[in-house]
């Protein structure tokens, strides 16, 4: 049994090993939202799991009001994940709150209709909404956010 002295980070790791495996939400499992390889899990800690669950959650009500698969092309990040991605020094994909999605022979622009509307309802978290060319970036930061 390893003794205590090999730190918070050692058990914190282990316990995020067991969660690798299963599903965070209905629809999504961790590894959709991690694409690197177990090197990214020292970067993973409860609190972003956390926030992967709840940000899962709401891609959820997204899947289910399309009837259709959703599309992860970025979700967590490491630092230096978003540094090649050129992301926001401040990235809510560096805290698991973030994922840029697509549906596969769906616009957009569709997409983007449909998440604001169940925003506007309150059926998806309160975040930011933004539509890009290939993909919609949504995070679950709390307030509607466009820019």
């Amino acid at each position: 049994f390893p003794s205590h002295d090999m730190g918070q980070q050692f058990w914190e790791g282990i316990v995020l090993a067991r969660h690798a495996a299963n599903d965070l939400s209905e629809f999504f499992s961790l590894q959709e939202f991690i694409r690197i390889p177990s090197d990214v899990f020292r970067d993973l800690y409860p609190r972003e799991l956390e926030n992967l669950k709840v940000l899962a959650a709401n891609l959820d009500v997204v899947r289910r009001e399309i009837g259709r698969p959703v599309r992860i092309s970025s979700g967590f990040r490491t630092k230096l994940d978003n540094i090649r991605a050129k992301g926001s020094k401040n990235s809510y994909h560096m805290r698991g709150m973030a994922a840029d999605i697509f549906v596969l022979g769906m616009p957009t622009s569709d997409l983007f209709i449909i998440m604001d509307r169940l925003m506007s309802q309150g059926l998806i978290k309160k975040g930011g909404l933004r539509l890009y060319p290939t993909f919609i970036h949504y995070d679950i930061r709390g307030k509607r956010t466009t820019w």
